[in-house]
């Protein structure tokens, strides 16, 4: 699997800032596992080149700066894999290795719309007993993959 093209992906939050405004993507949500991931990402970003990307429920995948949303609230899982497709061949990223610092329902759109073998799940890959649902072992390993990005990196192939 060696992709010269990387892309580094995190999940939005449930927590938002307050209505009514318009917000980049690293501010609207303010959650502390948000923040978490995206420090991960940027940390990996540091020691590999690539585009970092945020999964949004409602509104896909986003870049992190550069357009503003409105705080919403959307149902679980809105966002659709065609969707999805569709943004990533605009950004032209569809055949990009994606590290992703997600939780595994995430990871499992990432796989739908990139392909299994072109999705790494860095959160797994550190602790492959990270149970699903488990916001505190998230944040642990989020701030793992932060702190040791370097070390991180030998799950990146290219």
């Amino acid at each position: 699997m060696s992709k010269s093209k990387l892309i580094f992906v995190s999940p939005c939050g449930k927590d938002q800032q307050d209505p009514p405004g318009r917000f980049e993507p690293d501010e609207l949500y303010i959650g502390r596992l948000f923040q978490l991931r995206r420090e991960a990402v940027e940390a990996l970003r540091a020691v590999h080149d690539g585009q970092a990307f945020i999964l949004s429920t409602r509104h896909g995948l986003i870049r992190p700066r550069g357009v503003k949303y409105a705080p919403y609230d959307a149902p679980e899982r809105e966002t659709k894999a065609k969707k999805v497709r569709v943004q990533a061949e605009e950004y032209g990223v569809l055949d990009a290795q994606v590290i992703a610092v997600a939780s595994i329902d995430n990871i499992a759109l990432l796989r739908k719309v990139f392909g299994e073998d072109q999705v790494v799940d860095m959160c797994r890959k550190v602790n492959p007993d990270l149970p699903v649902g488990r916001a505190g072992k998230s944040l642990a390993v989020a701030k793992y993959i932060r702190e040791n990005a370097d070390l991180c990196g030998r799950y990146i192939a290219g």
